[in-house]
């Protein structure tokens, strides 16, 4: 947002910008907020014993009489517990983002564990009454909605299952108040897309009562993010989105597309009509479809306005000090990899070192930014010596962490002029253990001298986060265990990981010969707004036994790190804040004991 800000008021717009993510999570946090979740889940259950017994009663066997039964189940399963916490735990819930936000309490490793424990909690207890969805601090999920546009449309209108709804309509009057001409959603993730689409609905049927009382004009919604430029031919097939949540969607990358927009909306007189604007989709109404304008001829990531942070109020987040992201380049300059398409969209450009050591310059006078993490999908060995270099001649004291491939081009110079620049981890794509599936994957590195290459970095006094991920076409669980006995044999430099779970993108490279990757049928994608696929496969690990491999190396990897601290800081900012306050020797020995909570906690990346 802060980027789209800067091309805006570049521009010479006035930009209002709400994070309704930090403003939700605060309002569950309230005492007021838990004393009506519990009487929900009171009320819930009551009327659930009282449709199950009825339902019982003559035999129902309906999909709505299971659904019934399993969320009371849920309800009863755990109303001790909610009890319990709505008594004893609802005013620690409210001290958690101000214990977050003080550097003593975020540096103390309990306190941060206990604030990060209460948040989780107030969550789950505020999900309950809404159950099978439910709400984590960095995910939404909602097994039973699928991503078609009917469901999409209910949930979307349903107090009872959306647990934004009531948040929305209580911030809705702020929203309109500030009298724009123009309401941008962003929409980056796939957890985002309901939560995102219950405000865009919203405030769509808001503006048939509520135009702008300062230009007395219908003010114009849009949606942009990269979660929607992968599902452009779904959306070209489907007017009633547009009729139902938005007059317009960015595609792509979206600065120039917003300022475009931005300019054809606000003066009339220049009589340009949203053809004019580039990369985006809307509905012609007249003749019910969906139009598609030219893309955004490619735009100098040197000629890009600042980021801009005016708005943010950064004392609010959940930290002593904020990690801003930054990106140095667009694209992957490695973009072989078989699995990967989370650069699509994106065209391939790298900003010049001088560009991005005077953004970083301004953003550290402007606002204070001592903290980075550069989100580029990795950077090349001789870029991070050339903006070390910089980083150096500019005195500029920050610190910052990136994600690399352990290419054979990284050596030790490039890893201490990284340190001495600020530099305090870098998340290196590991993926996994086995040769066989590194080569599938074309990964480019040799999988012995990768160690080398992470010695050499943690020598250099770096912290490796290594990425890893299960259940690729193919894989069996021996070579799944080969991944698991890399981490655990070499913890002496590989100080911490993150797993996940493989998903097939439609748009990865892989899809180009799925056959070639044990990949024997695509099952016909039933949601027509996902961006992954269902797939079988000849051989290898999958369901049940992919998730108990995952969980195996969960509980072999905390029993080998003998209950680390970097497991429970969540998050790879927090880690960075650690590694940047305390040091890396002091996170990489610091130990819970083995009755702590640590045990319920995940390293989430």
């Amino acid at each position: 947002m802060s980027l789209l800000a800067g091309q805006l008021r570049n521009a010479g717009h006035v930009v209002d910008i709400v994070d309704l993510n930090l403003e939700f999570i605060e309002h569950v946090l309230t005492s007021q907020s838990a004393g009506l979740t519990y009487e929900k889940i009171r009320l819930e259950e009551e009327f659930l014993r009282k449709e199950v017994k009825l339902r019982q009663a003559v035999n129902d066997v309906s999909d709505d009489f299971t659904s019934a039964c399993e969320k009371l189940s849920f309800l009863q399963e755990h109303g001790s517990t909610w009890q319990d916490w709505q008594s004893t735990y609802i005013e620690q819930w409210g001290e958690a983002p101000n214990k977050l936000r003080d550097a003593k309490c975020f540096f103390e490793p309990h306190e941060f564990v206990s604030s990060y424990l209460a948040i989780s909690r107030a969550l789950n207890f505020f999900s309950a009454p809404f159950f099978p969805n439910h709400v984590a601090w960095n995910f939404f999920s909602h097994p039973k909605t699928p991503l078609n546009i009917e469901p999409m449309v209910e949930f979307c209108s349903s107090a009872e299952s959306n647990p934004f709804f009531e948040f929305y309509e209580e911030c809705l009057p702020n929203v309109l108040h500030m009298n724009s001409d123009l309401i941008a959603i962003s929409i980056g993730a796939f957890s985002q897309v309901l939560p995102g689409l219950t405000l865009a609905m919203m405030l769509k049927k808001a503006r048939t009562q509520q135009p702008n009382p300062l230009s007395g004009k219908k003010w114009h919604l849009t949606i942009g993010g990269n979660f929607f430029t992968r599902l452009k031919s779904s959306l070209e097939s489907q007017p009633n989105f547009f009729q139902a949540f938005t007059d317009t969607l960015t595609i792509g990358e979206g600065e120039q597309s917003i300022v475009a927009l931005a300019e054809t909306l606000s003066d009339q007189s220049l009589n340009k009509t949203l053809e004019a604007v580039p990369s985006l989709l809307f509905l012609d109404e007249k003749e019910d479809r969906v139009m598609s304008t030219p893309d955004a001829p490619q735009k100098s990531m040197n000629s890009m306005a600042f980021q801009d942070l005016a708005g943010f109020n950064l004392e609010r987040y959940h930290a002593p000090e904020p990690v801003i992201c930054l990106r140095a380049t667009k694209g992957c300059y490695w973009g072989h990899c078989t699995f990967c398409d989370s650069y699509y969209g994106l065209r391939e450009d790298t900003m010049a070192i001088e560009r991005l050591i005077a953004e970083m310059t301004y953003l550290n006078k402007e606002y204070g930014v001592s903290q980075f993490e550069f989100v580029d999908q990795c950077l090349e060995p001789h870029f991070l010596l050339e903006m070390s270099e910089a980083i150096i001649k500019a005195n500029l004291k920050v610190q910052w962490f990136c994600n690399g491939l352990t290419e054979s081009r990284f050596n030790k110079e490039v890893f201490v002029k990284m340190k001495e620049a600020g530099a305090t981890m870098i998340m290196w794509g590991i993926e996994s253990g086995s040769p066989r599936l590194l080569k599938l994957m074309r990964k480019g590195v040799n999988p012995k001298r990768r160690l080398s290459i992470l010695k050499d970095a943690s020598d250099a006094g770096l912290w490796n986060f290594a990425y890893l991920f299960f259940g690729f076409p193919s894989e069996t669980s021996t070579e799944a265990m080969q991944t698991i006995d890399l981490v655990i044999e070499n913890r002496d430099i590989i100080h911490s990981y993150g797993k996940s779970i493989f998903s097939l993108g439609k748009h990865s490279p892989l899809m180009a010969d799925p056959k070639r990757y044990g990949i024997l049928k695509l099952i016909e994608n039933r949601q027509d707004f996902s961006s992954e696929l269902t797939y079988e496969v000849s051989s290898g690990l999958q369901g049940e036994e992919l998730s108990r491999i995952s969980q195996q190396c969960a509980q072999m990897c905390q029993q080998a790190y003998a209950n680390p601290l970097w497991m429970a800081l969540r998050t790879r900012e927090s880690l960075h804040l650690y590694l940047a306050r305390r040091g890396r020797d002091y996170v990489g020995k610091y130990k819970f004991s083995e009755d702590s909570t640590i045990k319920d906690l995940e390293f989430v990346f």
